[in-house]
């Protein structure tokens, strides 16, 4: 029997709650012994070698700040790897590879590789432009993230990015490869089937509250839509700032009298069992900055996996995949009521035609077919072993 190699995971999150690190994990702890960093561990069984993050205090932010007006990134870069405290473990294992989510990780990734362990990067979306539309994180953070990416991308063996468009971005400005696409996909579930819509056709959307998303297009919508509709609300409300706007559009539903319901959250394992009694999923999402409109998001594939008619609005990855696989309709742009329009041109035949679309799909875009390509990368990464510079 074959002794298991093993491979680190960094992710600057609390991994248990962090969906993209969960199913990392997933794919590869039966075949490696898996290490992490994190803020958090994944479980028990799986050793997190941070010991400390230490935030840095005014003065250090203040220091930050004037090294990225002065594009003093390398220094930037120094104090922001000293908030981590590393078990020296760490040092003195042999990894197979080092998968580093993000280019934040990149650095400690390169330090504890010392140009001798592979080191595969999952980019996920486009970092430097990550929040773009709010000036103090283009001041503070935008300049440090380009800088990663010039200084770090070039020398990774393998690049895996969430969708087609993300990864052209980052090819033409840092002259790297892409190697392949990770999702956001959920796992797949084979239990689930799909439902006849009843006589009240019910629309649902579900994630984070969170204002900059503009949820406020989707409640707004429901003016456009007759009784025969109803729109259900499933939202985190994390801080203050999200609370507020979970409250604003309540009194949006109340003053209009929509036909809007909240729901209570449920963990994200239960999210597609839970939705699957509604009829479509909705998403309008106005592309503020170039990761809106380029988003794949978790709920895309949960929708999918709920086996629900979507309807989403024209951002150009969610639609090249609704148009391939006829997964459900698109609005002709970002309003509510050109939403409200293509909706209320579908009758429940439709509808229906649609959802079993989602079931006959559900495989095709689940994360279990992604763990697939994550086990044939690894296969690669071990059979190459490629050295850079």
């Amino acid at each position: 029997m074959s002794i298991k190699k093993n491979i680190l995971i960094i992710a600057f999150s609390h991994l248990y709650k962090d969906p993209r690190i969960i199913r990392q994990v997933k794919a590869f702890k039966d075949d490696y012994n898996v290490y992490t960093i994190g803020f958090a561990p994944v479980n028990d069984d799986i050793p997190n070698l941070l010991i400390k993050y230490k935030r840095n205090n005014l003065v250090l932010k203040l220091i930050r700040l004037l090294l990225s007006i002065t594009r003093l990134l390398s220094a930037y870069s120094t104090i922001v790897q000293k908030q981590y405290i590393i078990d020296s473990k760490v040092y003195n294992t042999d990894f197979e590879f080092i998968l580093c989510n993000d280019v934040d990780s990149l650095p400690l990734g390169f330090k504890i590789s010392k140009n001798i362990i592979p080191i595969w990067a999952d980019l996920h979306e486009f970092s430097p432009r990550e929040f773009e539309n709010k000036f103090t994180w283009k001041l503070y953070f935008q300049p440090y993230k380009y800088w990663l990416c010039k200084s770090f991308l070039s020398r990774a063996n393998y690049i895996t990015v969430v969708c087609s468009g993300i990864a052209k971005e980052y090819e033409k400005l840092f002259n790297v490869s892409v190697d392949g696409i990770v999702t956001n996909a959920t796992f797949y579930e084979s239990n689930l089937l799909p439902n006849y819509p009843g006589e009240k056709i019910k629309l649902i959307h579900h994630g984070g509250a969170m204002p900059n998303r503009k949820l406020d297009n989707m409640v707004q919508m429901m003016r456009y839509l007759d009784d025969n509709y109803i729109l259900y609300l499933m939202l985190v409300s994390n801080g203050e700032a999200q609370i507020e706007y979970l409250e604003s559009l309540k009194r949006t539903v109340n003053e209009y009298k929509l036909n809007v319901l909240f729901l209570e959250p449920v963990k994200t394992e239960l999210i597609a069992s839970t939705i699957n009694k509604f009829d479509i999923g909705i998403f309008i999402l106005e592309p503020v900055g170039f990761n809106e409109l380029y988003a794949l998001p978790n709920k895309f594939f949960e929708y999918i996996q709920s086996r629900l008619c979507l309807a989403i609005s024209p951002n150009p990855e969610m639609a090249k995949i609704i148009s391939e696989s006829k997964l459900g309709v698109l609005s002709d742009d970002f309003t509510p009521i050109k939403m409200a329009k293509v909706i209320a041109n579908l009758n429940r035949d439709d509808i229906y035609y649609y959802k079993m679309n989602s079931h006959d799909n559900a495989f095709k875009y689940s994360a279990d077919n992604n763990i697939i390509f994550m086990k044939e990368m690894a296969i690669k990464i071990s059979n190459s072993k490629k050295t850079f510079s």
